[in-house]
């Protein structure tokens, strides 16, 4: 057993540790010094082979520290051009077993310091990668775990890879080697040099930007191939773009890559979030992203140049969108994404938009906005909506755009002037539409569009437009209003019909613009249907405006219905009647006129100046009618002057005047104006309504002969208008001579007066001479309209006559009531002087005399009257100095309120013949040769009149007496039946006896009484020589209804001889009843005898 322990000794343990100690011997040889430089061509021969390229210090090679390569530095090809891979030192342990087997396989793996470039040829755009640990370990599962740390500008790489069946991978590099080829790709490499560049522009602070990655890939399975991770960026500049944040997971697994729960931050403000997908086989691209970006933004990632967009490019109003890119070639060019965007309250071009949405679709080279809708308010009330394309390589736009929109409200807020009193200041929406053409975006000569304008309703001033609308084109530099149309209530859509055009290059050049232009008005055609309608303006002419030096000059020819025109459209302008233009009347031709302006100043010039020429045939001016007209009109900033007007009436007058109306303030002169006719006429020229209702008022009532036509002069007509609308000021001098003049009927003869007008203050007419047959009147006419207005009346006294009661009528008709049952003689003179009111109640004060040969009240008249009257407060008041009545005389004075219909009069009557007055009551049978009653009546009566009252004609209360004297009473027919029926029955012995029948009768005497529709005679009596009378009685004027109760005696005194000469009492009662002309006695006791010796 020694022997074969020796043996094994000897023979086969020492050489197997002197082998031993060599192999240890030679490895720490080459892990302390390394291999051999000469054997270095034939390693790096075989890296060559593997596809590194490049060199390195020293090689160690052991058992313990495995292979360590100090210093390399290889170059490995790749699409993008040469990867340059520079290291401390590399640690690579092989397993030694799979290695005596004739397989490399790792078992541990180290890189320390090395640095990974992609090498470009322009030194900035080298991508520079620091490796600061790189190191990985197989284990027992044949799983090789590899970490990676790593830093590519600015931004930190950790990686943990895991390779599973690592053993695998030696072969799985040379298939992998078989097949693909390395070829040079410039876009690859160009793309790199940009993401190079990019990175090169960010500014990254500590831990601000960060990648981690996880990987997994099976040797045997390379297909299987994933990996996910995150990562990080913040404070990067992605060209003009800052980005505060980026950050999101990515996953790649058999060739899609995708990043999720992507979260872009630019600002506060500004965010993106979503996922992005890339087959990296199909080399595609999808997208689902949404957040929010400020516009400036989108049209950088758009590629669209701010430039042209600036007013867009600085709002600071962030834009929410969803955005979807379907799978598209990972090009560019080729992408088509969608935008559905919407935002709120952002100022654009002026407007304030409270929300808006559009969806913004990417077709390169072109970019639409479609389903755009801008709100101006909550709700969406004003609005604007349309499509907008652009074409990003010829940088053109196209647009169709619609809205409704407050265009003066806006236009006011960016400074343009709109006057409020033209177009109010209330927002009123119009409907706008433009069609744009593709265009050039920078260059508007070549802009090609149309744009319309229009709405339901818009006052403009006082008038209300209906459905106006205005279209406008834009083509090669020419603006053109190819139409504006508007309607008014009851007229059609384009009763008012404009065109216009003018170079728009021209005007922004500040170069003199021809502006060329039209109009044409409908006015209701006359004579034809309600519905009819006809051209009433046809006006076409050009302006030349200089914007440069602000001049301009108008030359323009036309022809007019004025008065179509405003009848027409008074109603829907609310012009007023009376207006100048109003009374221009043209049945059959138009007015024609040619309207000129020279070349003048416009910016605040007040020197400029617009001649006219106008011409009608046929045609009037209020009242006045025309055969023809013309005249010259200058219209400068202060005045308009009509110059030269001629015309020839229709009855064929010539007719000649100048007019000049001044602005400011505003007065109206008309010189010159001879007329003969009726001065109404000259109405014509007075404008103000209560001018021309005073005006009216002085010939309201008067007549002229139409052989015989006034004369009327007026050398001047002066009025002037105030700030409102009652203050103003007429004078007018004129003079009128005319024959044969009526006044309410009544004839006056021939007439000269003078009427000077102070209106408003007042009117004279003074002289007025009217020639009567028998002499002249002379009288004067005051008027004063200030206050109360009234008026100041005076009637000399003269030789002529006149009618009092036409003069009181003239003052008030109304008074007719009063007047009617009273009548003056023809040859009544008057003296008048007074004033009254002319307005409300008419009576003021008015005083006078008269003296008539006549005066009746109803059936009564007086002759040679001469009195004094009174009008005052409503009240009549007279007083009859001296009259005439049936042959005696007549005294009375009274009042009568006119407003009350109340009065009082009383009556002094002397000396007035019985047989007149019973002839004039009616109680006197008209006879041939009856012998007149003698007698004469004296009476005084005090009475209370009320007039219509209850419905009652006449009322009358008060009370008087009546004497008779000197009288045969027995001889008034009244009493005469009463005689005669006494004759017949019981006293016919009487009269036997007695030659003079029942005696004489003398005197009368009797109390009266007016009791409302009745005269009551209390008590009356009479003398007697054989009877005395007396009694008592009613009489109804109303009901012509009488009734007297009559007693009678004989005298005391009267004796009788065939009665034993002793006295004798004897009376009797009779009654009278019916009416004036029929009525009749009765007697109602027998005859009755008493003696007695008294």
């Amino acid at each position: 057993m020694k022997l074969l322990s020796t043996l094994y000794r000897n023979a086969f343990l020492r050489p197997l540790l002197a082998a031993v100690f060599f192999v240890a011997g030679v490895d720490f040889w080459f892990e302390t010094n390394g291999l051999p430089s000469s054997w270095h061509p034939q390693v790096k021969a075989i890296l060559q082979h593997a596809g590194l390229r490049g060199s390195f210090t020293h090689l160690r090679i052991g058992a313990v520290n495995g292979v360590v390569m100090l210093n390399p530095e290889f170059f490995i090809d790749t699409p993008a051009g040469p990867m340059r891979l520079a290291a401390n030192d590399i640690h690579c342990r092989p397993n030694l077993w799979r290695l005596l087997q004739g397989k490399l396989v790792i078992d541990d793996f180290a890189i320390n310091d090395a640095e990974v470039s992609l090498l470009q040829t322009d030194p900035s755009e080298v991508w520079r990668t620091t490796v600061s640990l790189a190191q990985g370990r197989r284990g027992k599962d044949d799983r090789f775990h590899l970490q990676v740390k790593a830093a590519c500008e600015g931004v930190n790489f950790t990686g943990a890879f895991t390779l599973a069946n690592f053993s695998q991978i030696a072969s799985l590099l040379d298939t992998d080697r078989s097949q693909r080829q390395i070829r040079f790709n410039p876009s690859a490499q160009a793309s790199v040099a940009s993401v190079a560049k990019l990175l090169k522009q960010c500014r990254w602070g500590e831990n601000d930007a960060f990648v981690n990655l996880k990987a997994t890939l099976d040797c045997l399975e390379p297909s299987q191939f994933a990996l996910n991770g995150d990562f990080s960026l913040g404070h990067a500049l992605l060209g003009p773009i800052m980005i505060t944040k980026l950050r999101g997971d990515c996953s790649l697994k058999q060739g899609q890559l995708a990043f999720t729960r992507l979260q872009w931050f630019l600002s506060r403000s500004e965010i993106v979030q979503g996922n992005v997908e890339l087959d990296l086989k199909e080399k595609t691209v999808a997208a689902n992203l949404h957040g929010q970006l400020f516009p400036a933004t989108l049209l950088h990632l758009a590629h669209i140049e701010s430039g042209n967009l600036s007013s867009i490019a600085t709002l600071t109003t962030p834009i929410h969108f969803t955005a979807k890119l379907p799978h598209s070639p990972l090009e560019w060019q080729k992408l088509n994404p969608r935008l559905e965007c919407h935002f709120n309250s952002m100022p654009l071009y002026g407007l304030q938009i409270h929300r808006g949405r559009f969806v913004l679709v990417s077709t390169p080279p072109t970019i639409a906005i479609s389903e755009l809708h801008l709100s101006l308010n909550p709700a969406n009330t004003e609005w604007l909506a349309g499509d907008l394309t652009f074409n990003l390589n010829t940088k053109t736009i196209a647009a169709e755009l619609n809205g409704e929109l407050p265009v003066f409200h806006h236009a006011r807020h960016i400074g343009l002037q709109l006057p409020t009193a033209w177009f109010g200041a209330e927002r009123r929406n119009l409907k706008l539409h433009l069609d744009m053409k593709e265009s050039p975006i920078a260059s508007w000569q070549q802009w090609h569009a149309t744009a319309t304008a229009e709405t339901r309703y818009l006052p403009i001033l006082d008038a209300s437009l209906y459905n106006p609308k205005i279209t406008l084109e834009l083509k090669n530099a020419v603006l053109t209003m190819t139409s504006a149309t508007a309607g008014l209530p009851g007229l059609p859509a384009d009763a008012v019909h404009f065109t216009a055009s003018a170079s728009l290059a021209d005007l922004v050049d500040s170069k003199p613009t021809a502006i060329a232009f039209s109009a044409r008005v409908l006015a209701h055609n006359p004579g034809a249907d309600a519905d009819s309608f006809a051209t009433a303006l046809d006006w076409q002419g050009e302006a030349v405006c200089d914007v440069d030096k602000s001049r301009l000059s108008v030359t323009s020819r036309g022809a007019v219905f004025p008065d179509r025109i405003y009848q027409t459209y008074q109603t829907p302008l609310k012009l007023p009647a009376d207006d100048i233009v109003g009374q221009i009347r043209c049945p059959k031709n138009p007015v024609s006129f040619s309207l000129d302006m020279p070349e003048t100043e416009i910016a605040g010039s007040q020197n400029w100046k617009v001649l006219a020429q106008l011409h009608s045939d046929g045609g009037s001016f209020g009242k006045l009618d025309l055969a023809e007209a013309s005249c010259l009109v200058e219209i400068t900033p202060h005045a308009t002057n009509f110059l030269d007007l001629k015309g020839v009436t229709a009855a064929g007058e010539p007719l000649a005047l100048e007019i000049l109306i001044q602005y400011d303030p505003f007065v109206l002169t008309l010189n010159k104006i001879m007329l003969t006719g009726r001065p109404e006429i000259a109405e014509v020229f007075i404008f103000p309504k209560l001018a021309k209702d005073i005006y009216q008022q002085i010939w309201e009532h008067v007549t002229w002969d139409p052989n015989h036509p006034p004369v009327v002069t007026v050398p001047s007509l002066v009025y002037q208008s105030g700030s409102t609308d009652s203050d103003w000021q007429l004078t007018m001098a004129s003079s009128l001579t005319a024959q044969n003049v009526l006044y309410r009927g009544n004839h006056l003869g021939d007439v000269a007066l003078e009427v000077h007008l102070d209106l408003p203050y007042g009117l004279k007419v003074a002289p007025i001479t009217v020639t009567r047959p028998d002499g002249d009147v002379n009288a004067e006419i005051a008027m004063t309209f200030a206050g109360v207005p009234q008026c100041d009346l005076k009637i000399n006294k003269s030789e002529g006559t006149v009618d009092p009661k036409q003069i009181l009528l003239a003052i008030n008709p109304d008074w007719i009531s009063f007047l009617e049952p009273i009548t003056f003689s023809s040859q009544t003179k008057v003296t008048c002087e007074g004033s009254f009111f002319l307005s409300g109640e008419p009576l003021l004060t008015l005083r006078g005399t008269l003296e008539t040969p006549q005066c009746s009240f109803q059936d009564f008249s007086a002759e040679q009257v001469t009195a004094n009257w009174t009008l005052s407060s409503n009240q009549v008041r007279w007083d009859v100095i001296q009259a005439s009545y049936l042959g005696g005389n007549l005294k009375t004075s009274g009042l009568y309120d006119l407003e009350s219909r109340a009065g009082n009069i009383l009556l002094i009557a002397d000396n007035v013949s019985l047989d007149q007055f019973s002839t004039k009551l009616g109680l006197t049978e008209n006879s041939e040769g009856a012998s007149s009653v003698p007698g004469v009546i004296q009476a005084e009566c005090r009475l209370d009149i009320l007039r219509n009252w209850a419905s009652r004609p006449f009322h009358v209360e008060g009370n008087g007496h009546v004497a008779v004297r000197n009288a045969q009473l027995w001889e008034v027919p009244l009493f005469t039946k009463l005689g005669y029926l006494l004759e017949l029955t019981t006293f016919s012995w009487l009269r036997q006896k007695q030659d003079n029948g029942l005696g004489k009768i003398t005197s009368l005497d009797a109390d009266l009484e007016f009791l409302g529709t009745r005269l009551v005679v209390p008590q009356f009596s009479t003398n007697g020589t054989i009877i005395a009378l007396s009694g008592e009685g009613e009489y109804s004027w109303e009901k012509d209804r009488l009734f007297f109760q009559v007693s009678g005696e004989a005298l005391k005194e009267v004796s009788i001889l065939s009665f034993v000469l002793k006295p004798l009492t004897w009376a009797f009662h009779a009654e009278l009843s019916g009416t004036r002309k029929k009525n009749e006695w009765k007697l109602r006791t027998a005859l009755r005898k008493i003696f007695s010796t008294d």
